[in-house]
């Protein structure tokens, strides 16, 4: 593995490796190595290679991501825009509110857009 980051886990199981990248190397820069003091020996990492499984095998060993293939084939999928929300909602209900507030916050910026600022009219024309 030459590069491994996980925005899922803060200190994640195997470690990340930030690989060769150069978007991250002006922060590792130390001023104390101007100053001329003594610098302690970095650490090493263990040559043996140790296992490092995908982020969503660990989730889903916690119990924090549904399995695929759990819905069954004659399964009818809900409709929020028909049927009031029940809690807790299937995966297919979540995933129907998820995009609508993505397609909410898309409107809503096409329209600031459309509209500009100040004076203009908001609609096209």
């Amino acid at each position: 593995v030459e590069r491994r980051v996980s925005a899922t886990y803060k200190d994640l199981p195997g470690g990340q490796l930030l690989g060769p990248t150069f978007d991250y190397t002006h922060r590792l820069l130390d001023p104390e190595l101007a100053t001329g003091a003594d610098v302690a020996e970095p650490l090493q990492r263990a040559r043996e290679a140790e296992p490092m499984p995908r982020v969503s095998a660990i989730l889903a060993r916690e119990g924090l991501i549904e399995p695929d293939g759990k819905m069954p084939q004659d399964h009818i999928p809900g409709d929020i825009t028909r049927e009031p929300l029940e809690f807790p909602m299937a995966r297919d209900i979540r995933l129907q509110a998820l995009s609508r507030g993505d397609e909410g916050f898309l409107l809503a910026l096409g329209y600031s857009t459309q509209r500009g600022y100040a004076r203009n009219h908001p609609f096209v024309g």
